[in-house]
């Protein structure tokens, strides 16, 4: 059986008297972390609208079967209370906060009712 080998190419350069140098690649400072965006991320602060919705803290309601009412921090501590699937809250809760109310349904068919609420301060 012959494998592959990812670093066969780099051998033989180094055994063939080759430079290892030549093999790395010349990067843009922009690609290797040492680059900021900071300032381009201040800036956008001053835009309103930006500002608004980033100060904007909701919670999440949650009407469960029985009727009976909870109000959670988040999504993800909802599903966890009502050992609801972990692997399957962040795609709900992206939907959540389009429809701003969205049911979820167990497999055993019980119906929860989610829906976005303003934090009271």
């Amino acid at each position: 059986m012959n494998a592959f080998n990812v670093f066969s190419g780099m051998v033989a350069a180094l055994t063939e008297g080759g430079d290892a140098r030549k093999l790395s690649q010349v990067r843009d400072d922009r690609f290797v972390g040492t680059a900021s965006n900071a300032s381009a991320v201040a800036e956008t602060w001053t835009d309103p609208d930006v500002r608004k919705e980033r100060m904007t803290r909701d919670r999440v309601q949650v009407t469960l079967p029985s009727g009976e009412v909870r109000t959670y921090r988040s999504v993800r501590d909802a599903f966890r209370g009502l050992h609801l699937p972990d692997s399957k809250h962040i795609r709900f809760r992206l939907k959540l906060k389009q429809e701003r109310v969205r049911n979820w349904t167990r497999d055993d068919g019980r119906l929860y009712r989610f829906e976005i609420v303003p934090l009271l301060a």
